[in-house]
């Protein structure tokens, strides 16, 4: 691998956003009708976010539970303390907000985007934004 491209990653390192997936968890195992799901997908738009907000909590929500509990699992086992010092390659992360802290300080080669104007789903609502920094970044690798 050449490079890596974070879009709005669930919390790696950040240890409050790592509790509340750890302690959501059992509600996310319980959510058969897929309702806790939706309101948790509905907080991550803010409100002038409209490209597919509606489609994307519904798919949230209707996912098949077993997928929902394992991607949740896997955002609280992922030990990004342990896996971080062995990335040796240039690594793009693009978030709505602040990046998360500690990020620059474990991966060497990182470069730092951040769109306008969009909640969580950067990809859906700012797609060109999104765009425009991953094609500057693969040039820039080129470059080198």
């Amino acid at each position: 691998m050449r490079a890596a491209v974070l879009v709005d990653p669930a919390p790696i390192l950040d240890g409050r956003g790592k509790t509340y997936f750890a302690r959501s968890l059992p509600e996310v195992a319980a959510d058969h009708d897929g309702s806790w799901r939706r309101r948790f997908a509905a907080r991550l738009f803010r409100p002038t976010d409209s490209v597919r907000s509606d489609e994307t909590v519904a798919g949230m929500s209707a996912a098949p539970l077993t997928t929902a509990v394992a991607g949740w699992q896997a955002i609280v086992d992922f030990d990004a303390a342990a896996v971080l010092p062995h990335v040796h390659v240039p690594v793009l992360v693009i978030s709505a907000g602040e990046p998360e802290a500690g990020l620059a300080e474990r991966i060497t080669d990182i470069t730092l985007g951040r769109t306008v104007g969009a909640g969580h789903f950067v990809q859906l609502e700012v797609p060109d934004q999104v765009n425009a920094m991953i094609e500057r970044f693969l040039t820039l690798l080129q470059d080198r």
